[in-house]
Parts: structure tokens; C-alpha cells; sequence
């Protein structure tokens, strides 16, 4: 049974929409699951930038028909600023497969970009750009399997940004603390001493487990505005033999 009331509705582009949705029904109907797959695509287009290679992407696609042999796909239509736009992807309990997002600028569909990692491994055969997006290729080369290219891009141009503002305002810059850390406790440490305290200093907490190497490291270094006073550290248990063997 669908209900609507006319005091939940607003027009747009002459097509009507709703400002909220209630969904009810029996036990077991669905209901969580719904509420699942939106959490877990904001999840991944917030934070698919920080996960790393050996990340295993928390959802479980349906069980049932062999659909758990398939991609999982998922699908946004929003309104910015008065634009209508359309996002989509897809993937795997371990890596994105595609990623496309489109707009009506005019009232007619114009891709932005797409991707589709089955045409790697070269960046330039599985990306393509309609958009004028600025200098996307070098988001392209920092975006891995595991990431969607619109939370690296959000990412990058975030950070990167807001330190060139204060560079051309004559502003001191606060240095990085690149902080490469094993696992998620230690990336949740450093995110609660930032919670707490005021620091001069921009703390930047990467975890990389156990795959730390000099590539790596200046890969992720190379997307911030660095300055002469920046430093690195490696954050990890004492235990761990194999990093001990490598300090």
C-alpha cells in the first residue's frame, strides 16, 4: 500500500517528489535491509578513500538465485543546486567494478565521467571524462580498486584546497604528520586525540596493515601541500615481528 500526502510533496521540473518516505511492513519483509544498502553506499562514497588493499567492504549482497556471485549495484538520483544528477556503482565484497555519474545540465543526459575497471589495467582505457573536471587523470592515478572515484576526489580536492587558500593568503602552514598505522585501532587513536585536542600540527592517519613501503608512502604524501617542517611515522604493535624486523 502506497500513502501520499500533498503536504509531503514539492515540484521539480514540473516532476513531483516527495520530502520523506516511511517505509512499514511484516517481520522479516526487507525493511532493515533497505535502510542496510543506503548506509552502506554512503558509507563507501564518505569513506572508500581511507580503505586500503586488503580492505573487505562491509555488506553482504543477497544470498539467494546466485545474486551472491554478482555485483552489487547501487543507484543516486539527486538535485544540487537546482541541476539534476544521476550516480552510479558497482562492485564486489572486494573491489569496485564501475562507477558513472551524469547530468541534466540543460534538461538532457551528459556523462561527467565513467569508469570500468574490467578495461584496466591502464587508467586511461578504464576512464573517461566529459565534464571539464579539474585535472582528473591525477585523481584517477590515486584511485585504487578499493576506492570510488568521487570519494578520492572529494578527498584530494578537500584538503588540498582548503591548504592552498591559506598559502595564497600569506597564511602560516601547519605541517603534516603522516601517520601510517597497522590496523583500525590505531587510526581511531590518532582521529581521538584530534577530537580532543588543538593541535598545530595536521595529522594525516593512513592504515596500511602490514604493507608499508617507501612507494606507498610518498604515493599518499603527494596529494598534500607539504611544507620543510613535515614529518612520518609508522604506527604499529610491538609485536608484530615482521615490523620489527624491517626498524
Amino acid at each position: 500500500m502506497r500513502v501520499t500526502l500533498d503536504s509531503n510533496l514539492f515540484t521539480i521540473g514540473g516532476e513531483q517528489m516527495l520530502k520523506s518516505v516511511a517505509v512499514f511492513g511484516a517481520n522479516a519483509s526487507g525493511k532493515s535491509n533497505v535502510i542496510k544498502a543506503i548506509r552502506a553506499c554512503v558509507s563507501m562514497i564518505r569513506s572508500s578513500h581511507n580503505y586500503n588493499e586488503d580492505t573487505v567492504f562491509g555488506f553482504k549482497p543477497f544470498k539467494f538465485e546466485g545474486y551472491d556471485l554478482r555485483p552489487s549495484c547501487f543507484y543516486i538520483r539527486f538535485i544540487m543546486d537546482s541541476v539534476e544528477y544521476e550516480y552510479s556503482f558497482s562492485m564486489t565484497q572486494t573491489e569496485i567494478l564501475t562507477e558513472q555519474l551524469y547530468y541534466y545540465p540543460n534538461g538532457r543526459r551528459s556523462l561527467v565521467f565513467s569508469r570500468d575497471e574490467r578495461k584496466g589495467p591502464d587508467k586511461k582505457d578504464v576512464y573517461e571524462f566529459k565534464f571539464a573536471l579539474k585535472r582528473p587523470m591525477d585523481v584517477a592515478v590515486n584511485t585504487s580498486r578499493k576506492t570510488l572515484f568521487i570519494s578520492r576526489a572529494s578527498q584530494m580536492d578537500r584538503e588540498t584546497m582548503a591548504r592552498k587558500e591559506r598559502v595564497s593568503k600569506g597564511k602560516t602552514m601547519r605541517p603534516n604528520y603522516f601517520v601510517f598505522c597497522e590496523g583500525d585501532a590505531e587510526v581511531a587513536y590518532i582521529d581521538m586525540l584530534r577530537s580532543y585536542y588543538r593541535l598545530p600540527i595536521h595529522i594525516i592517519a593512513k592504515k596500511t596493515l602490514l604493507n608499508i613501503t617507501s612507494a606507498l608512502i610518498e604515493r599518499c604524501k603527494s596529494v598534500y601541500i607539504q611544507t620543510k617542517d613535515d614529518r612520518t611515522y609508522l604506527m604499529y604493535d610491538l609485536d608484530v615481528e615482521k615490523m620489527g624486523a624491517q626498524n
